[in-house]
């Protein structure tokens, strides 16, 4: 089962300790709806959204991060109440997530404020040959301080590989485990969320500025 609700609000806890001069992302990282999580007067779906809407009243950005796998109705439209803009980065398969690095970092990393032209603008500036490898630093010039919070989706759905009974504590092993991963992994789908997680880590550390991760 999938309870959205629950991890925002771990997330939300998990920065609620941010200075106030920092930025608070929370990325949620999942391939479906939310199917746990609800209250005899509200659906899961709501209370993933009343949720979402606290969180956001904290100043804290969601970037949902959607694997899409399989035609969910309502899952982008979902996926983009949650978001803080509304954008939903979404790939079809859980090996493509590394696809979405680049956008992802630059979207934490980068601050939104505009640098303040120089008094002298150079005039005809040297022109610079580009690399061969392309860089995955941020872009941008200014950088910001942030607190990240990952939610990653371990649910039923994310190892059960579009069968029809939904994983539970990696069981039934025949269908959801992988031997090719540690058990405490399960499968390989979440072993790409966990290598692409701390990909994307990794490359958020390597930019200046202060900065502290929290997973849930």
């Amino acid at each position: 089962a999938t309870n959205h609700a629950q991890a925002i609000l771990k997330c939300r806890d998990a920065l609620s300790g941010t200075p106030p001069d920092r930025n608070k992302y929370m990325l949620v990282i999942t391939d479906g709806v939310s199917t746990a999580g609800g209250s005899p007067t509200a659906s899961p779906a709501d209370s993933a959204i009343v949720a979402a809407d606290l969180a956001k009243g904290d100043d804290i950005n969601i970037i949902p991060v959607f694997i899409m796998t399989s035609e969910l109705v309502g899952g982008l439209d979902f996926m983009s109440t949650i978001s803080s803009d509304g954008k939903v980065f979404n790939v079809t398969d859980f090996e493509s997530l590394e696809t979405l690095e680049q956008e992802l970092i630059e979207q934490v990393s980068c601050s939104a404020d505009t640098p303040e032209p120089t008094t002298a603008p150079q005039v005809n500036p040297i022109p610079v040959a580009p690399t061969s490898v392309p860089s995955m630093m941020p872009s941008c010039v200014v950088g910001s301080d942030f607190d990240l919070c990952l939610a990653l989706d371990m649910s039923g759905s994310v190892c059960s590989k579009n069968n029809p009974q939904m994983c539970s504590q990696c069981e039934p092993a025949n269908q959801c485990r992988d031997t090719t991963v540690p058990f405490d992994t399960c499968c390989e789908n979440f072993q790409d969320i966990k290598t692409f997680s701390t990909s994307v880590v990794n490359k958020l550390d390597e930019f200046p500025g202060l900065s502290k991760y929290s997973v849930v």
